[in-house]
């Protein structure tokens, strides 16, 4: 792993948590949730119950970051 990696993998971990709480206080599930980094924007992955529920994740991953999300890879189950 790159030195420069480290500090950026902090960061995505915190930002993960941070919207899982969030989506857990709005009582959103997500399962599996996780987020890459891509230059200045970022991907979404996981798996939800339904349509809804992915665009809020993907809402809340843009206001906690200020990144654009460019792609929302989030399975609807």
């Amino acid at each position: 792993m790159p030195q420069s990696a480290g500090p950026i993998l902090s960061k995505v971990d915190d930002l993960v948590q941070r919207v899982a709480a969030r989506l857990d206080q709005i009582g959103c599930r997500v399962r599996n949730l996780w987020i890459s980094p891509y230059e200045d924007a970022l991907i979404l992955h996981g798996r939800v119950s339904t349509y809804h529920s992915k665009q809020l994740v993907q809402q809340i991953a843009a206001e906690i970051s200020g990144l654009t999300i460019i792609s929302n890879d989030i399975e609807v189950e």
